[in-house]
């Protein structure tokens, strides 16, 4: 009796073996499992986790862009009572990715404008990110956010997105990055022309 049980046994842990060498792996998926912060990041399960990772997938879809008016800090008439403004992206994401930016100005205000549902027929990537339009307004929290570009760009080209503000003062605001040619051909103006965020109350 023994001996029975043992023989059916090994026989059990054979046929285990040879259905865990043999036939289990064609039950997944055969696609990779999405691991990398740039899949994360346009994952829509993750949305409202990834919004660390959203450098990621902006260096790895416009690999060769610039993205400007991403300044995030204090208004000096502000200061000391204010806190800072801008797109909250993760700086250090930022560093490992090696984005080329400039943050010499704050992010462009689009919210008086009536472009912003012209500007989501754009949409590339919609997600969250921090981010704060007032800053003597309230604490700073996830807004949505967007990446927009035209279908006929190719996005390994040397393009120039700008930060730009589509809600201020909402519930939540709206933050992304519009690609240069397309914000100007839909503003209808250069973006010189356009007010940032953080303009000093009169």
């Amino acid at each position: 009796m023994l001996m029975l049980r043992a023989l059916t046994l090994a026989t059990a842990l054979v046929l285990a073996t040879v259905v865990n060498l043999f036939f289990a792996p064609q039950i997944y998926s055969p696609r990779p499992p999405a691991f990398s912060g740039a899949d994360l990041a346009a994952n829509e399960v993750w949305r409202g986790h990834a919004f660390s990772f959203q450098p990621s997938w902006l260096a790895a879809t416009l690999p060769n862009s610039t993205f400007v008016n991403v300044r995030n800090d204090i208004p000096d008439w502000a200061l000391p009572e204010g806190g800072p403004i801008g797109i909250g992206w993760n700086m250090r994401t930022v560093t490992i990715e090696n984005l080329a930016f400039d943050d010499t100005d704050y992010p462009l205000d689009l919210s008086g404008l009536g472009v912003r549902d012209l500007i989501a027929q754009h949409h590339q990537l919609f997600a969250l990110i921090g981010c704060q339009s007032d800053p003597v307004g309230p604490v700073q929290g996830l807004c949505d956010y967007f990446v927009a570009f035209d279908d006929t760009v190719n996005p390994t080209n040397e393009l120039t997105f700008v930060a730009v503000f589509t809600i201020t003062g909402g519930e939540p605001n709206e933050v992304g990055f519009v690609e240069k040619g397309l914000l100007e051909r839909l503003v209808g103006a250069n973006m010189s022309a356009i007010p940032t965020i953080g303009v000093k109350p009169q």
